[in-house]
């Protein structure tokens, strides 16, 4: 009866110290290339029914644009007909709000920005 009770306390013990990871998961922030095209699109924000127009991005190496708001790369103010290539910070948030963006961009370099015209 001792050797089972010392063997379920051993087991307890074991999974008690591997359960306290003390490391905490952090966000993910990246430095990347980012194009933003010429052309615009639009979305339905959530909640929404009507489309909104938004800017066209694509990272390094994505083969298709998607949707991202005009306000969606923090210090980066977007023209019409104008395309830019940018370095910009990344940050995926490990835990996000539910109803929130996906991952936050900030601007650090504007690599290149030219008018497109039709």
């Amino acid at each position: 009866m001792k050797k089972y009770i010392k063997t379920v306390l051993l087991a307890l013990i074991s999974i008690i110290l591997v359960s306290c990871d003390k490391k905490e998961a952090t966000d993910k922030v990246e430095t990347i290339n980012m194009y933003v095209s010429a052309e615009t699109g639009t979305y339905k924000p959530w909640g929404s029914e009507t489309p909104v127009e938004c800017m066209l991005v694509k990272e390094e190496g994505a083969l298709e644009y998607s949707s991202l708001a005009f306000g969606g790369i923090e210090g980066f103010d977007y023209v019409h007909e104008h395309e830019y290539e940018l370095e910009v910070r990344k940050t995926t948030l490990v835990n996000p709000p539910a109803d929130g963006p996906g991952p936050q961009f900030s601007i650090l370099v504007m690599k290149s920005s030219f008018p497109v015209t039709s």
